[in-house]
């Protein structure tokens, strides 16, 4: 597992300090770049242990240092959360001391991730089964106030295969979307949850998750949910939709709808609960079988700045194999149409769709300053080749640059500045 931190990334159970990016991974890793001043060799050794460490990520602390979470197995598939913080300077913080418990529950836990608080402190991720659970760490290397010792239980996954996306507010809370449940809604739908630094709700949100509904004239199924922060510190939500005839078992097509919410947790205008369409496709028979994976998504979305966002999207059709199709970036405006300065068509970049890929495998974009955005996607090649590629569209759709990695069960974290973290097994 990996996760991005600003810096460095993790082998073993050491942090490795690079000059632009950190990629933290539990087994294997490639390190590219100048070692950072103040760090020996470019390595810290965070906790020794001979304990099976299943699953690890870190974020950044805001001050160049970074806040490292894993879990530590204490009997065979189970243990404990743990987490410490290295300074900026490569040294752990003597406030923390010893790594702290973040869940002390001994549970099986394969899948976790953070992301900064915007403080010093990280909102920490993790899936126990297919619940979702959450927790923050504040900046003395305590649990906040607030949460439970274990973690704040959020809802469910659809599917295993799932997973939720966490995202900073940039106000020092967190934004949780995922496809699946939770309390009271036991139907299967979309979920965006928002929670301020004690757990509670936040923002002038009227409760902590918002159900974003299906549309009532149309039978489909919602697969791939994706999510971006709002410049104003709201949220962006993208999603596939499959279309089927009348009797549910056959499919017609589909489409890909979008929808943006406000800082206070109501709908901007004109996108509504149900989101407006920002693409169809045609599809039936294999085509159908092979687009619901239900685990890498096929959608990307990106605030652009002006009220308007970028969505990337594959352009699925019935003669054509999913695999072959390569993915298109549009960039609408804020009424939801596409702009008169972007093509109509899309603007094809490097990758393709496998719907037996991962969830850590979804494309993903990242606008930047002055209007130009960061696409990546993986592609999937013949004789079982695969890997991601990260394209730097300018703001009127042209092409700057584009950068490959190949490997297998790889992970690409593309940070705000546009310099991507890309971390795999050969």
């Amino acid at each position: 597992m990996t996760g991005l931190a600003g810096g460095g990334h993790l082998r073993g159970n050491e942090l490795v300090r690079l000059g632009c990016c950190c990629v933290v991974m539990a087994a294997i890793s490639l390190c590219v770049g100048p070692a950072r001043a103040g760090w020996n060799e470019g390595i810290v050794q965070v906790h020794p242990s001979e304990a099976h460490i299943p699953a690890i990520t870190a974020c950044a602390d805001g001050s160049g240092g970074a806040v490292v979470v894993w879990q530590e197995e204490t009997t065979a598939g189970a243990g404990v959360l743990r987490a410490s913080h290295v300074l900026g300077d490569g040294t752990m913080d003597p406030v923390w001391g010893e790594p702290m418990t973040v869940a002390s529950g001994i549970e099986s836990r394969d899948k976790l991730g953070s992301v900064t608080d915007g403080n010093g402190g990280a909102y920490v991720w993790w899936l126990e089964g297919r619940s979702i659970l959450l927790t923050h760490v504040s900046p003395n290397g305590m649990l906040a106030d607030g949460w439970p010792a274990n973690g704040r239980a959020l809802g469910s996954l659809a599917v295993g295969t799932l997973l939720p996306q966490v995202l900073a507010d940039g106000k020092g809370g967190v934004y949780v979307c995922w496809q699946g449940s939770a309390g009271s809604f036991q139907a299967y739908g979309k979920l965006v949850a928002h929670l301020g630094p004690d757990g509670q709700r936040t923002g002038g949100w009227s409760g902590t998750t918002l159900v974003l509904l299906e549309l009532s004239d149309t039978n489909g199924v919602s697969f791939g949910v994706a999510s971006a922060l709002a410049s104003d510190g709201g949220l962006w939500v993208a999603w596939a939709r499959l279309l089927v005839d009348e009797t549910g078992q056959v499919a017609v097509g589909g489409e890909y709808r979008a929808t943006r919410i406000l800082p206070d947790g109501k709908l901007a205008c004109g996108w509504g609960m149900s989101g407006r369409s920002v693409g169809v496709w045609g599809a039936s028979g294999y085509g159908y079988m092979s687009i619901v994976g239900f685990a890498m998504r096929p959608v990307a979305i990106a605030d652009a700045g002006d009220g308007g966002c970028y969505v990337l999207r594959f352009g699925f059709t019935a003669e054509q194999d999913p695999g072959s199709v390569r993915p298109l970036v549009y960039r609408f405006a804020s009424n939801g149409k596409v702009r008169l300065d972007w093509s109509t068509e899309g603007v094809p970049v490097a990758g393709s769709y496998a719907f037996r890929a991962r969830a850590e495998e979804s494309p993903q974009l990242v606008a930047l300053a002055g209007g130009s955005v960061v696409a990546g996607s993986p592609y999937f090649g013949t004789e079982a080749t695969e890997g991601f590629t990260i394209q730097t569209l300018s703001q009127d759709g042209e092409s700057t640059r584009c950068h490959q990695g190949g490997g297998e069960e790889f992970h690409v974290e593309v940070g705000p500045n546009g310099a991507a973290a890309m971390s795999g097994s050969a």
